[in-house]
């Protein structure tokens, strides 16, 4: 690693969390770990970047550049998915039309959820990402707005990636001397080769249309 880059981890705990990864028409599911576009919209809205600002895709294209790694912390009970149902407005039809009546749509969430994300940039923009975080201009959720963290998600920034581990360990209640390896996790990955699926998670902006563009990732279970 050099010596302008570190890390920052981030502690996302909820009652509820949604992931969704595909949220058109009347199912919208939730994955069983947190995307990247996620995380880096939930950075963004601590920085407050508008996403009607002409300069938007030009810092969300910055925030991009980040890696980043979910790692699943497991709870007292297993993750399991709940189903819930919304009566929604104005849904779009597979056509491109609106509905102009109510429709049922099912939402998927996670349920005892807990993931530890390690962030890996520039310092410069990783002690902006921090003070965001630590306070946020508009409000986190993990998800959708109905998911409020039990926790604050910023646990720290500080050295290389061993020292910010054992200090989300230490956050999550962990023993300290767990191993990186024992957890299930998704690591963004250079080399195609490297990797073992590809996701459209990556962010170009949120603006209308959103756009997004894959990456290479390496799932380890």
């Amino acid at each position: 690693m050099s010596n302008n880059q570190s890390y920052i981890a981030l502690l996302l705990d909820a009652p509820l969390q949604a992931w969704g990864i595909s949220s058109r028409f009347e199912r919208r599911g939730t994955a069983l770990h947190p995307s990247k576009s996620a995380v880096i919209g939930m950075i963004a809205a601590a920085m407050g970047i508008d996403k009607y600002d002409p300069t938007e895709p030009a810092q969300i294209v910055e925030l991009a550049e980040l890696n980043i790694m979910m790692i699943t912390l497991p709870k007292k009970n297993p993750m399991r998915r709940i189903e819930d149902f919304h009566t929604t407005e104005g849904t779009l039809r597979a056509d491109g039309s609106h509905n102009k009546n109510c429709v049922v749509s099912r939402r998927e969430y996670l349920v005892d959820a807990r993931f530890g994300v390690l962030i890996k940039g520039e310092n410069e923009l990783l002690h902006r990402i921090a003070s965001a975080l630590q306070n946020p201009i508009w409000g986190i959720w993990l998800g959708r707005k109905s998911c409020i963290p039990a926790l604050p998600v910023f646990v720290g920034h500080e050295g290389d990636e061993a020292i910010i581990w054992r200090k989300l360990l230490s956050y999550a209640k962990i023993a300290e001397d767990s191993s990186l390896d024992e957890f299930n996790r998704i690591e963004e990955v250079k080399e195609f080769s490297e990797g073992n699926d590809s996701v459209r998670d990556t962010p170009i902006t949120f603006s209308r249309p959103a756009a997004y563009r894959p990456r290479r990732i390496r799932s380890i279970i």
